[in-house]
């Protein structure tokens, strides 16, 4: 009686398991929800699916390559039920700030200056020189010729912070798919965000798809045979 009163348990178990995540279950890959076509490129590599919920922020990060070797199709595509999906493209620039800190003494050294320049010296540092007799030379009779004076020389203390900045290159608010043949190759980031949706359906996952499509730039040629 035990065993059976078991056995039944355990079915029962397993049935609300399955029944709780239905979505789950889904393949998701083999369901599109956008709207337009997607045309002839390539989805196969580095497209992503999935199953999201209301108030999911979901990040795929991916390489290119460069408009010498391929151009890209990129369109993210949702269950309708997931309302109001955004979704934008970022590149990862690497960028260094640069800031002053402050000012140190580096070295200090003796100059010497003319005397007819003193005149164009500050006043204090004038009475200064006046003062310290050491700091004269003279000529034969008696005359001073230059002065001398201790001149620091100043080390400018700069602090480098180096940050990776993100910089949006399409936004689903300029159309549906963005369609681009990059510069060089590139790391990008693709955010697909859902924002909270109706309470009826909030606590269901339903399919998402990220798709990256890529059609080669130049096609090799079919080889033709004559006989």
């Amino acid at each position: 009686m035990k065993k059976n009163n078991i056995i039944k348990a355990l079915i029962l178990g397993l049935f609300i398991f399955l029944f709780q995540f239905p979505a789950h279950s889904q393949d998701c890959s083999k369901k599109n929800y956008c709207d337009e076509d997607l045309g002839e490129y390539d989805y196969r590599s580095q497209s992503q699916f999935g199953v999201a919920y209301p108030g999911d922020t979901i990040l795929v990060k991916t390489a290119v390559y460069g408009k010498d070797k391929f151009k890209y199709n990129i369109a993210v595509c949702a269950h309708p039920h997931l309302e109001n999906v955004e979704w934008r493209v970022v590149v990862p620039k690497r960028r260094v700030k640069k800031e002053f800190v402050r000012y140190e003494v580096d070295t200090i050294k003796t100059q010497k200056i003319r005397a007819d320049h003193i005149n164009e010296k500050d006043p204090d540092e004038i009475e200064y020189l006046i003062e310290q007799d050491e700091y004269y030379e003279y000529d034969a009779d008696g005359n001073e010729v230059y002065s001398k004076i201790e001149v620091e020389i100043l080390d400018t203390i700069y602090k480098t912070t180096k940050y990776t900045e993100e910089v949006t290159v399409f936004d689903n608010t300029k159309g549906q798919n963005f369609k681009h043949e990059f510069k060089r190759p590139t790391r990008i980031y693709i955010y697909m965000i859902v924002p909270g949706g109706d309470p009826e359906y909030s606590d269901d996952g339903e399919c998402y798809g990220i798709f990256i499509g890529r059609i080669p730039q130049h096609p090799k040629s079919k080889r033709t045979f004559n006989r």
